[in-house]
């Protein structure tokens, strides 16, 4: 099996320079905004992704067809994407928090950055992460070819319903110190965003567990 995790991570490491870019830009873009708490978010989810992009070259160079002559079986083949996607993940988190402590240590506190901002990014990171690909892993088996777009798409979209359901639920208050004095509270509403985050770790879970079962009977191709 460590076969296999090697051949992927060749894989990735050939879009090295691509992925370096597009990590640069979107460093670069936040930095400028004042915003590295959302490197937290970025990093796992991006990352975790690549998981994914090796499902496609697999499938588009004839690998996965091939792979049913290895000594393993069709289960521990699409179940090590998600182990690798879990990985990835981990590793973003540490890279996406290193470079955070970077930056403040350069610049100092950044102003609303606070317990509760790290742990709104922190459980966006998860519920993206693992929702989408619950479903993308298992979605870019059953596909057909030329179908990638449309698969990412649809693998993103509950996540981002539900965080506009949570985005919904957060109430602004306008609190006045004196005449002249006032600020703006906002309730995150972080439970239930958690509560969110949980349910879509257990929805890896239980995708980890069923669909190599459910796919390992399909012809993949």
């Amino acid at each position: 099996m460590t076969g296999i995790y090697k051949k992927d991570l060749i894989q990735i490491r050939m879009l090295w320079p691509i992925l370096l870019s597009v990590s640069v830009i979107v460093c670069a873009a936040l930095f400028y905004a004042d915003a590295p708490i959302g490197l937290i978010s970025y990093f796992p989810i991006f990352l975790a992704f690549q998981a994914t992009s090796t499902i496609f070259a697999d499938k588009a160079s004839g690998w996965t067809r091939m792979s049913v002559t290895f000594p393993f079986t069709r289960p521990q083949l699409i179940r090590s994407k998600y182990f690798l996607t879990l990985a990835l993940g981990t590793t973003g988190f540490i890279i996406g928090l290193a470079m955070y402590w970077i930056y403040t240590l350069l610049n100092g506190n950044v102003q609303g950055n606070t317990a509760e901002t790290f742990q709104v990014n922190f459980c966006i990171a998860c519920l993206i992460l693992f929702s989408s690909t619950a479903i993308v892993i298992p979605l870019s088996y059953a596909m057909k070819k030329n179908q990638e777009f449309i698969v990412v798409i649809a693998s993103l979209l509950p996540s981002v319903l539900v965080l506009y359901y949570w985005s919904t639920t957060m109430v602004t208050n306008t609190i006045s110190v004196d005449q002249s004095i006032s600020y703006v509270e906002v309730n995150m509403n972080t439970p239930l965003l958690s509560a969110f985050a949980a349910g879509s770790f257990i929805l890896f879970l239980a995708s980890m567990i069923i669909m190599p079962l459910v796919l390992s009977r399909q012809d993949l191709r």
